[in-house]
């Protein structure tokens, strides 16, 4: 089924850009950000399962090792979701519960399935963002483990959710250590604290040195900037800011090839960015739609898997999706920063119905198009867009 487009809004968009040229506007990309906390069983037996806080996400820790789990997971989940948050569980590593330390329960692998498994038992493994928290506990040396247990326990996770999960520490770790390999595909929850100290509240845009985030350069995913924060007179609570939109957290657990099965791609609008994403997961769509986008309906269907992936790649400075099927742009986009969210959907043959790209060069961000439609495309090629050709197939 072809799109039904609001040309009226194309027209609206190319205007806007093409007047912010003409006046030269400063191209400055202000990217989106999210607040939140992160919490274990000690904030439960706190009382924050009466309190009503402000926030966009909560992370509630979920296990350690492969014999401790928070008694209260469950609970701080459902009471995240209550509060119209997002949520997102983390593994506490423990060197002490490992073989490569003589213990008895288990490697990165085991640790990866028991984390896993009691995310599941929850309900929410498909709503939730992953993380590993690296630091050591008390006298326990995890990081001496290294680079290369963190990183096979990511892939487990990876293997065994399709999720794209991340890994906590901080910032001297990041810089005592090589971790090129894990940050070529995992990305930085870091911590970095300006100095210790009450806080009351969230801060938009907390401190942190201008080094660099070790292999991560500064390409940042979230920002622990507290422990000491206190959010409607209740705290201490740890701190986070999310350098990211809505969107951007649930593509962290957006299965990574989440177009296998094929379908209806649906067109969305953010009215505030400009942005028109693109998905063919219905729960997206709907999370997005709560989210304020504007819903426009199926732009395209898309077949089944095969040989003809396209690939969804996201930037965290210009909160903008780009979609391609180009291993080559992919590779280049994500060595200046962009961030690798899987294949989003197949392209048919090329005997298809062919999906247009269009480039604004006038707008800092939002500045693709895709469409079936010929004639949006020439009107956007008539206000000044390129035509950069065709980018996938429909069938």
């Amino acid at each position: 089924m072809t799109l039904s487009i609001n040309l009226r809004r194309a027209f609206a968009l190319a205007l806007v850009a093409l007047f912010a040229a003409a006046v030269a506007l400063p191209a400055t990309a202000h990217a989106a950000t999210m607040h939140g906390i992160d919490i274990f069983s000690g904030t439960a037996e706190d009382g924050i399962l009466d309190r009503n806080l402000p926030g966009d996400f909560a992370i509630v820790k979920a296990t350690e090792g492969t014999t401790y789990q928070n008694p209260y997971c469950k609970e701080e989940a459902d009471w995240a979701l209550r509060q119209d948050k997002l949520i997102g569980f983390y593994h506490f590593v423990n060197s002490e519960w490992s073989y490569m330390r003589g213990g008895q329960n288990g490697n990165a692998e085991d640790q990866a399935r028991y984390f896993v498994d009691t995310v599941r038992s929850t309900g929410y493994l498909s709503r939730a963002t992953l993380f590993l928290d690296w630091e050591n506990n008390g006298d326990d040396d995890a990081l001496g483990m290294g680079p290369g247990w963190a990183k096979a326990f990511l892939d487990e996770v990876y293997r065994r959710t399709g999720t794209t999960p991340g890994i906590y520490m901080s910032k001297a770790v990041t810089q005592d250590y090589d971790w090129s390999a894990t940050a070529a595909r995992y990305p930085l929850w870091g911590a970095q604290y300006k100095a210790i100290g009450d806080v009351d509240g969230y801060i938009s845009n907390p401190w942190q040195s201008s080094t660099a985030w070790g292999a991560w350069g500064h390409n940042l995913l979230m920002h622990q900037y507290s422990s000491q924060t206190y959010l409607n007179g209740f705290g201490p609570l740890d701190a986070n800011v999310f350098f990211g939109d809505k969107a951007r957290w649930i593509g962290l657990f957006s299965q990574s090839d989440f177009g296998y099965m094929g379908g209806q791609a649906h067109r969305m609008y953010n009215p505030n960015t400009g942005e028109h994403f693109y998905t063919l997961q219905i729960g997206e769509r709907n999370n997005l739609i709560d989210a304020g986008w504007t819903y426009e309906g199926v732009a395209w269907v898309a077949p089944k898997k095969n040989s003809r992936p396209v690939y969804r790649l996201y930037n965290p400075n210009g909160s903008e999706h780009h979609y391609t099927m180009s291993a080559t742009e992919r590779s280049y986009l994500m060595v200046i920063g962009w961030t690798y969210e899987g294949i989003c959907w197949y392209s048919g043959p090329n005997s298809g119905k062919p999906l247009l790209r269009q480039y604004n060069p006038n707008a800092y961000s939002c500045n693709h198009n895709y469409t079936l439609d010929r004639h949006e495309n020439d009107v956007l090629i008539g206000l000044g867009w390129r035509s950069e050709g065709v980018s996938w197939y429909g069938i």
